[in-house]
């Protein structure tokens, strides 16, 4: 039943990665659409601040993954290691 859950729990993690990488971008996009609209006045503004804010939500959901991810892996990597002792 521990390898189970062992198995599971990190395909969990990895989804909920996943998820929050693509979440980020939506958000970011959405953001960067209202932004560009109400505040950027050459070109088509809309499409401008979309653009961006899903580029800048891609950097910010990249950066949180790598941060809280990175902790959670090294703790699994960790308790891998002390298993094989």
């Amino acid at each position: 039943m521990l390898n189970f859950v062992k198995k599971a729990f990190r395909n969990f993690f990895e989804f909920i990665l996943w998820f929050n990488l693509i979440l980020t971008a939506v958000i970011g996009g959405i953001v960067g659409y209202n932004f560009g609209y109400y505040f950027i006045t050459t070109g088509d503004p809309a499409a401008t601040g979309a653009v961006l804010g899903v580029i800048i939500g891609l950097i910010v959901g990249l950066l949180e993954n790598i941060i809280f991810g990175g902790l959670i892996a090294n703790f699994l990597r960790l308790c891998e290691k002390v298993e094989s002792l």
